[in-house]
């Protein structure tokens, strides 16, 4: 009885296509063609193939065929999140870099107000068109926002030195204790100076701070 019921309904299958594909529909009216109500949830096809057989199915007729739709559809959401994420990410790095005014003109040691230092100090060399600083062999030194703006202001600072209130001020106007912030950032950027340069940064903890050259 189940191999009539599995006959017939591949019969009445055959005769409802209209083409040589087997699709999931395929496969839904054979079911529905089943007799046995047992069978219904059971119930697959399968086929054999003799001979040379050149097959040419493209990816999306396979991933068709294998009715991943749901999972298809959850990595391409995935796929949206990630770009929407680097794409704010992105966002937020221009922003911070943004908060950071490096030209020489909104710092409070400009040109016109009182002489700039040597551009080029203990190794490193600042260069105003592109507002970097460079190593000795002329490949740009990696900073964060926060260095970076420290070191511009040491550069364009006369006698390389700056007191603990004008870093604060120009970096944490609004922090009322800016003191373990600092220390933080001039130990960070020690590092930094060290890899690239003979300077490093005399500490008069809490009054002033100096860049100097080792050599």
């Amino acid at each position: 009885m189940v191999d009539a019921d599995l006959h017939q309904a591949l019969v009445l299958t055959l005769a409802a296509q209209d083409h040589t594909i087997i699709t999931p529909d395929t496969i839904r009216n054979y079911r529905a063609s089943l007799a046995i109500g047992e069978l219904r949830d059971t119930a697959y096809l399968a086929y054999t193939l003799q001979g040379e057989i050149q097959a040419k199915c493209s990816m999306a007729a396979v991933f068709w065929l294998s009715d991943q739709r749901l999972s298809g559809l959850f990595a391409f959401l995935a796929a949206c999140w990630a770009i929407a994420s680097l794409l704010w990410y992105r966002r937020k790095t221009l922003q911070s870099l943004s908060s950071f005014p490096y030209a020489p003109s909104s710092l409070p040691y400009a040109p016109s107000s009182s002489p700039a230092a040597d551009p080029s100090f203990g190794g490193l060399r600042y260069d105003e068109a592109t507002q970097h600083f460079y190593n000795p062999q002329g490949e740009p030194v990696h900073l964060t926002p926060m260095q970076h703006h420290l070191l511009t202001m040491f550069f364009l600072s006369p006698q390389h030195e700056l007191s603990h209130s004008e870093i604060a001020d120009a970096l944490w106007p609004k922090k009322p204790d800016a003191s373990e912030t600092l220390y933080t950032l001039i130990r960070r950027l020690k590092v930094v100076l060290a890899q690239h340069s003979t300077l490093t940064v005399v500490v008069d903890r809490g009054r002033s701070y100096k860049l100097e050259s080792q050599s």
